[in-house]
This record gives structure tokens, C-alpha cells and sequence, in this order.
């Protein structure tokens, strides 16, 4: 659990201290996360930014850009919502270069989600709920990832993201 302090841009994060998941073309990789967004009164799903997904190891200043309209983490893989938007979008990110596919999620308040996609060495499939969202060919991240959760608030209120479990 990721709980907000209740102040603008407050940040919550988790990875593992070390990167042990890279993509490699003709190799398979699948990552599952089932995760909820749980808004303190009053908040908004488009007043956060969240991140779900495998990504390279980095602090919560240089994941995502002050604005929260963008990443700035090197390489990732999985799916991300900005700041004044209400869906996520699937996304690979190498080197800085990305290939994204919007409207892939929509945060429901208080409502879990499984998140999750497949590598099959060529092109990934992202899925929600097990329903096919997306399909991304082109910036497969090679670098080193760790699985990550972020959630970062646009607005000043003690909000949570909530994970079940990973695999």
C-alpha cells in the first residue's frame, strides 16, 4: 500500500533494490500487478500519476517530470497515467525513445484492475482484466528493470494505490 501524505506532488514508490528483468528479442516475459487507485474524499482520478509496470531503477524525481505529463525514467515497460488525464496509457520506453498506445486503462475509484502484459521476444500485448488493450512493436526496453509502482499526486489529498500482488 502506497498511501499519499495529503500534499501536491507527494510521490510513493516501490522497486526492488536491484534490476534482475530485461526483454530480449525470441525471448518471452510476462508481468501481471493487480492494483486499485482508493481516493481520499474529494480527490479526482485525473490528479495523479501512476506507474505500473517494470522500469529501470530510479528515485522518484527523475521517474516522472515535475508536470506529471510525462516519464523520465531511461527504460520501462507497462502502463502509465499523467497528471489531468483519466486513462493510462501501455508504453515501452529505451533509452528515452518511447512507443506508447493510449486509453489502454481507466481507474476506477476504490476498484482493483489486473494489469498485465506479454513479451513474446518480437511485440508486447497489454491486457487489462484479461481483455486485450494494446499492442506496442518498437522501443523494447533491453536495459535492466525492476518491478515498479508509483503514484504521485496533482492534487492535495492523502490518496492510495493498493497492490494485491505481483507476478
Amino acid at each position: 500500500v502506497l498511501t499519499l501524505g495529503g500534499a501536491d506532488n507527494d510521490v510513493g514508490e516501490l522497486q526492488l533494490t536491484e534490476t534482475p528483468f530485461a526483454t530480449s528479442s525470441g525471448k518471452r516475459m510476462y508481468f501481471e500487478a493487480k492494483v486499485k487507485l482508493t481516493l481520499a474524499s474529494s480527490g479526482t482520478v485525473a490528479a495523479n500519476e501512476i506507474f505500473v509496470g517494470l522500469a529501470s531503477e530510479q528515485t522518484t524525481t527523475n521517474f516522472m517530470n515535475a508536470g506529471g505529463t510525462a516519464l523520465a525514467a531511461d527504460d520501462c515497460i507497462g502502463f502509465v497515467k499523467y497528471d489531468a488525464g483519466a486513462s493510462a496509457s501501455s508504453v515501452h520506453r529505451k533509452t528515452d525513445v518511447e512507443a506508447s498506445d493510449t486509453g489502454s486503462w481507466t481507474p476506477v475509484d476504490g476498484t482493483y484492475a489486473t494489469l498485465a502484459f506479454y513479451y513474446d521476444g518480437g511485440q508486447t500485448k497489454f491486457y487489462v482484466d484479461g481483455a486485450l488493450k494494446a499492442t506496442l512493436t518498437g522501443s523494447e526496453p533491453t536495459a535492466n528493470m525492476t518491478p515498479t509502482l508509483f503514484i504521485k499526486a496533482g492534487e492535495a489529498k492523502a490518496n492510495v494505490l493498493s497492490c494485491d500482488y505481483i507476478l
